[in-house]
């Protein structure tokens, strides 16, 4: 028992860290495409961390069972370059019995594999495509690019920002509205600076809108600020030119609308009741993770075997290797299955099968070379005894 929880201990400790620095190096790259997106007006300041906060649960779905493999490699392969591993051999624990002894982390680990892959990702992946479609919306409304030409919500008119300060405010604005075969007015608005005012806001309006509060909270406005406003009837073909200090114009968003969801962003239930080609793909797929742990539970410790005076990390790159070929046939079997190359209900299933039938030839390979050992041992022992006697 002391055994067992010592090991347990390491590896779960390892385990977070590996994990821990896995997921800084993986989230880092989604951050900064977050963050120009951000920049290019896409999406807003506040959505960047939600959106990186969505990505890590799929993230640590992905990566814990590399960092449990390499956790189990590194304690394993620190007990033998140590010599620990030779006091617990010679009490008779064997290779089975340490991968039993590992069990248990094994098995917490799996279980949390399954509730991120059944439960927690698909929420993620529905929460971050609702987010994007809302920013998208979103955008329509707050984001103005200077020194381009953006067609309005209406699709009858353009507008031109000069610049854009830090805090939101517009200069030098020019909107032209009413452009088309049905349009009677054309309107041309020219503003020396603008910003941005939502309804919602009703403790910080700007100025009075003659409407009513409830009115307002539904609506969307630029607020123009020391401009002219030239307007043409094109039946009566009349102008009209009003100069203002402020002027609200009301701007509609986006409507986020149906959101359509990929596979990964359904529940479990649900893909079930679909049994589509790509339902079946991401069924399995969310299978793998757990499955792998337990297998990999067992894989890793005849990996592990060294020599005690070799280092550490000795067998870990081509430990590391044979994950790779495990990870790189699930990837590709999900698109032979999402293209009907491999039967829906067969899955990954001949995949585990293969790292089973290695798990169980490694650990063989092992027996044979203890014998083989032992024998050579036995006849070195004769030969010198029989030297001994002569």
């Amino acid at each position: 028992m002391i055994l067992k929880r010592y090991i347990n201990r390491e590896i779960l400790r390892t385990s977070v860290a590996i994990l821990t620095i896995l997921i800084l190096i993986f989230i880092s790259s989604r951050f900064i495409k977050y963050i120009q997106l951000a920049v290019d007006g896409t999406i807003s300041s506040g959505a960047v961390f939600s959106l990186v906060g969505l990505q890590v649960p799929a993230i640590t779905g992905f990566l814990l069972p590399l960092s449990f493999f390499i956790a189990v490699l590194m304690v394993l392969g620190r007990l033998y370059s140590e010599s620990e591993m030779a006091v617990i051999k010679s009490v008779g624990v064997g290779d089975s019995d340490l991968a039993k002894n590992i069990l248990p982390v094994a098995i917490f680990l799996a279980v949390t594999a399954s509730i991120l892959s059944f439960w927690l990702n698909p929420w993620a992946n529905y929460e971050a495509k609702k987010l994007r479609a809302e920013e998208r919306a979103e955008a329509r409304f707050g984001a103005f690019s200077p020194g381009r030409f953006q067609e309005n919500s209406a699709k009858n008119g353009v507008l031109f920002v000069e610049s854009k300060t830090d805090d939101g405010e517009i200069r030098d604005l020019f909107v032209v509205s009413g452009i088309g075969p049905e349009s009677t007015q054309l309107e041309i608005k020219v503003a020396a600076s603008g910003r941005l005012w939502k309804g919602s806001d009703i403790e910080n309006n700007p100025a009075d809108t003659g409407s009513d509060e409830l009115d307002i909270k539904e609506k969307n406005f630029i607020v123009l600020q020391d401009g002219v406003n030239y307007s043409l009837d094109l039946l009566k073909n009349r102008w009209s030119l009003t100069e203002y200090e402020s002027y609200f114009m009301q701007t509609e968003k986006e409507a986020v609308g149906e959101i359509e969801l990929p596979t990964k962003s359904l529940s479990t239930i649900e893909l079930f009741k679909l049994s589509g080609p790509d339902e079946w793909a991401e069924i399995h797929w969310r299978l793998s993770a757990p499955i792998s742990i337990l297998i990999l539970c067992y894989m890793a410790v005849p990996l592990a075997r060294t020599q005690p005076r070799k280092g550490k990390f000795s067998r870990l790159f081509p430990a590391i290797m044979v994950y790779m070929v495990y990870a790189l046939l699930l990837m590709n079997s999900r698109k032979l299955i999402e293209t009907g190359k491999i039967p829906e209900l067969l899955g990954f299933w001949w995949i585990h099968g293969l790292a089973l039938l290695f798990t169980v030839w490694s650990f063989r390979n092992i027996r044979r070379n203890k014998k083989h050992n032992k024998k050579s041992n036995n006849k070195a022992n004769e030969m010198l005894n029989n030297q001994g006697k002569e």
